[in-house]
């Protein structure tokens, strides 16, 4: 389901909430490594991050990041991660035409992550009626 399609079959109540960008977290699927050649010559946490849940970022075009503790980001690709959000705790994240979606089957939502101006991101959080 598109993002669009949801707004206009009006599945359920929609509701908005900004992206806190110093809280954004991850839950990594399994252990990632940087596409990078020369990863072994910088440390483990620049290179590789093990399943868990770590702090991440976005950069202005959507892109993922993870920061595993040392300020340094890991390219993170669709399908390798999930975000951790109080209102879908066991959401599976998905890359749908260019946009983020959160599903999540209990309780019913969907969720995507929208881009709002210059490094502003919010949630659009719907909770679908069964």
């Amino acid at each position: 389901m598109t993002y669009r399609s949801a707004i206009r079959k009006r599945e359920g109540t929609c509701r908005f909430l900004p992206v806190d960008l110093r809280a954004l977290r991850i839950r990594i699927r399994g252990t990632v490594r940087s596409d990078l050649p020369w990863g072994v010559l910088v440390s483990e946490g620049h290179y590789s991050t093990a399943e868990g849940e770590v702090p991440a970022g976005l950069n202005p075009q959507g892109a993922v990041f993870a920061k595993p503790g040392d300020g340094w980001g890991l390219g993170i690709k669709p399908g390798e991660f999930d975000f951790v959000c109080d209102f879908a705790p066991d959401g599976k994240t998905t890359l749908v035409n260019g946009t983020w979606e959160i599903t999540q089957a209990t309780p019913p939502v969907h969720a995507w992550l929208l881009h709002n101006g210059p490094g502003q991101w919010i949630w659009s959080i719907m909770e679908v009626r069964p």
